[in-house]
């Protein structure tokens, strides 16, 4: 996960999506108690940690610029929570964004 593109994830519905996108959110934030014992921990560099920013499209999305809107709200309160400095952040590390729900209310 080192080549700075994008990966798309895709499962069924009430496939475990959020569950598959925590334990990634777990890993990329270095919580190595979590996984004690299991295949992957000897296998993933615990010293490297990575900010994690999550966005929850389970909101009445009904245009484009709606969803911008959501997308930009939420990077914002994260930055702020997680108090990342653009520029630093630009420079020395990479943000690893999970998106977690997003309902087609067309169907």
């Amino acid at each position: 996960m080192n080549s700075g593109g994008y990966i798309f994830l895709s499962r069924p519905r009430r496939f475990g999506k959020s569950l598959l996108l925590s334990t990634i959110e777990y890993l990329y934030e270095g919580k190595r108690e979590l996984f004690k014992g299991l295949y992957i921990e000897d296998k993933w560099n615990w010293s490297e940690k990575y900010p994690v920013i999550r966005i929850n499209f389970a909101v009445d999305i009904k245009t484009l610029s709606e969803i911008y809107e959501v997308i930009r709200n939420e990077v914002r309160l994260n930055y702020k929570k997680m108090k990342i400095e653009k520029e630093k952040e630009k420079e020395e590390n990479h943000v690893r964004i999970n998106v977690t729900e997003f309902n087609n209310r067309n169907k």
